[in-house]
């Protein structure tokens, strides 16, 4: 069988590829729900429910910091803000 001619170490990675937008924005948390509660696909959605979006964002940006971003965020940041949150449950 071997490698289809059109494979070549070249083009493997295509260029739109390389310039890609990454996945992980590179603003806060509390930036990234207003941002999210402004897309059109949210525009039916009442005021109330944007709130508790807010609210439920800016919680985890105290917790982790107001100046950590988004791209900044690790696991063991989730892990560290799921602890406290249970703690606070108890």
């Amino acid at each position: 069988m071997g490698v289809p001619s059109g494979l070549t170490g070249e083009n493997i990675v295509s260029s739109p590829m390389l310039l890609r937008t990454p996945l992980k924005p590179d603003m806060t948390l509390d930036a990234l729900a207003e941002v999210y509660n402004n897309q059109n696909s949210r525009k039916n959605k009442s005021a109330d429910s944007k709130n508790r979006v807010s609210k439920k964002i800016h919680i985890l940006q105290e917790i982790l910091g107001k100046d950590k971003t988004v791209r900044s965020v690790t696991t063991e940041d989730l892990q560290h803000a799921v602890k406290l949150l249970r703690a606070q449950q108890t």
